[in-house]
């Protein structure tokens, strides 16, 4: 797999693993992108090698293929077949109403520019695992009737010119969704099926980056899977209730009275002031590049806050995307001045 996305010799080579480690590890992530859909009639026998069933024509199976599918297409696209047409989650009209196959393009030029953008990031390499997991487990969800929760039919919600969506003329305000900062959604929330990232903002490359900690389904992803494939429980008996009789105490509890302790003289704990350059970790006046890559490990939890503990402006413990966009403005603009108070 990784032969035909060209990544094989490059990525053994960084990470310094044995090509058949990495191609073993590679078809690991795509079967558990696919078998994470499983879930009640839900199930999977994935299968390596030649495809049973040539593309174009109908079946029961998910073909996953490497090819060159172009800018238009992303990282990843999917074909999928279905007999009559079926409404999808987010209300988009597709042509079928059965699903009864699709074909999953991996987009050999975008996966491998991805995959050395991360390496260059400095990122290990279970975070390009991860991001083959959820670009195999995107496609999925779209095979089993799920769209995008994040757009909606006619507006176009991720700024990319290659997939815009036009307003219908007759009905210009259906389906016009308003979601908050959806080019900025919280990392820890953010579902398989969110559509649109990473394509021109560098924010939501960040954010999917902070994603690639946990590659399971978000619960958004569950949801929807569980209405298009719901599953009813045989109901069972209720067990009957028991009384149970309650002790009676043999003795009078007493109340003791403790001495209050003196209070404490308040002391004043000066609190830190915050530097007025965002990320200079180094304490140099500037801001590197190193230093940008050690706020992105910070925010994917793969460092310790201590390790840039400046870099978090507003002190809650942690590495916004907000505050890398801030420290790579500064790098760009130069440190502002401090003024004296």
């Amino acid at each position: 797999m990784l032969a035909e996305l060209g990544l094989a010799e490059e990525t053994a080579a960084h990470y310094q693993v044995a090509v058949g480690v990495l191609e073993e590890l590679a078809r690991q992530v795509i079967s558990d992108g696919i078998r994470s859909w499983e879930y009640g009639p839900l199930r999977f026998d994935v299968q390596f090698g030649d495809p049973e069933i040539e593309p174009g024509e109908e079946g029961n199976e998910i073909d996953v293929v490497v090819g060159n599918a172009g800018t238009y297409f992303g990282w990843t696209s999917v074909w999928w077949r279905f007999s009559e047409e079926r409404l999808l989650t987010n209300g988009q009209q597709s042509p079928g109403d059965t699903i009864i196959g699709a074909d999953i393009t991996l987009n050999r030029d975008r996966i491998a520019d991805a995959a050395r953008a991360l390496m260059g990031l400095g990122q290990p390499l279970h975070v390009l695992a991860a991001a083959l997991q959820v670009l195999v487990a995107h496609e999925v969800g779209h095979a089993l009737g799920l769209g995008h929760p994040n757009e909606g039919r006619f507006f176009d919600t991720d700024a990319d010119p290659y997939n815009r969506m036009e307003i219908d003329p007759l009905d210009p305000f259906r389906d016009l969704q308003i979601w908050p900062n959806p080019q900025n959604p919280p990392a820890l929330l953010l579902p398989i099926m969110w559509g649109g990232l990473s394509q021109t903002q560098p924010s939501s490359l960040l954010t999917l980056l902070r994603r690639l900690g946990d590659p399971s389904l978000a619960y958004d992803d569950a949801g929807g899977r569980d209405v298009l494939y719901p599953v009813v429980d045989r109901p069972s008996p209720t067990p009957t209730r028991t009384a149970t009789a309650t002790p009676t105490p043999s003795t009078t509890p007493t109340a003791s009275v403790t001495p209050l302790p003196s209070t404490p003289t308040p002391t004043n704990t000066p609190r830190p002031t915050a530097s007025p350059c965002r990320g200079d970790c180094g304490g140099d006046g500037a801001v590197t590049v190193d230093e940008i890559v050690l706020l992105v490990n910070i925010a994917l939890e793969l460092l310790a806050l201590e390790h840039c503990p400046v870099g978090d402006h507003n002190g809650d413990q942690r590495i916004t995307v907000d505050e890398i966009i801030a420290a790579v403005n500064v790098a760009l603009n130069g440190c502002p001045v401090a003024s004296s108070t």
